[in-house]
Order: C-alpha cells, then sequence, then structure tokens
C-alpha cells in the first residue's frame, strides 16, 4: 500500500496559507459564494464556498411526507429538492424516522438531516 500523507500535508498547507489571503466573496440567487484563490503549481479555478444560512429552507412534511409512508416520502423529497433548485435553498428532514428510495441531489440544494 502506498500512503501519500507528506504529500497531502504540503498541499494542504499551501491551500491553507492562500485561504487566509485570496478569499472574495459573491451572492447568487438566495446563495452567498465565498470564492478562494489558489495558489497551486497547475492551473486551478478558485474554489467556491457556498453559505444557505439566508435561504429559504424547505420541510419535506410541506411537500406531503408522512412517516412510514415511503412513496410519499420520496416525492415529497424529489418536490422540496426541486423546489429549493429554483432559487437555492435547504430541504429539511425533520427527526425521525422517514423511509424513502434513492435521493438525487441537485445544484444550489442544501439537504440538512
Amino acid at each position: 500500500m502506498i500512503y501519500y500523507r507528506p504529500l497531502w500535508f504540503a498541499i494542504l498547507g499551501m491551500l491553507t496559507i492562500c485561504f487566509a489571503s485570496c478569499a472574495s466573496q459573491t451572492t447568487t440567487n438566495n446563495i452567498s459564494h465565498e470564492h478562494i484563490d489558489v495558489e497551486a503549481p497547475f492551473e486551478m479555478p478558485p474554489i467556491s464556498i457556498p453559505n444557505f444560512k439566508d435561504a429559504p429552507q424547505y420541510v419535506i412534511t410541506d411537500f406531503g411526507a408522512e412517516k412510514g409512508d415511503k412513496d410519499k416520502n420520496y416525492q415529497a423529497i424529489a418536490s422540496a429538492i426541486d423546489e429549493a433548485t429554483k432559487e437555492g435553498g435547504t430541504v429539511v428532514i425533520p427527526p425521525g424516522e422517514w423511509l424513502t428510495k434513492k435521493v438525487h441531489l441537485k445544484s444550489n440544494v442544501n439537504l440538512h438531516i
């Protein structure tokens, strides 16, 4: 087994130094993004870190989710994700056991479980 720990720590160190000095911020829809320029020995676009603090929340129970109903929960989660994708937002799954099928995330969505 090959272990690349020293290389990883060297890259992490370079990124950490640059993060402190190369940050800018933009807002798209309801999501603000912090852009961090990375100084690397190769061309690399800025890293974009989303902030969903001010984005709307979409609770799956508002979209028809019911505990124990796998099909309704699947539809509710998919509908909440579709709605959150439009302008950006957080899909909230409340505490409890929510059976569902596969979940397909999309851009501009923060899934809060």
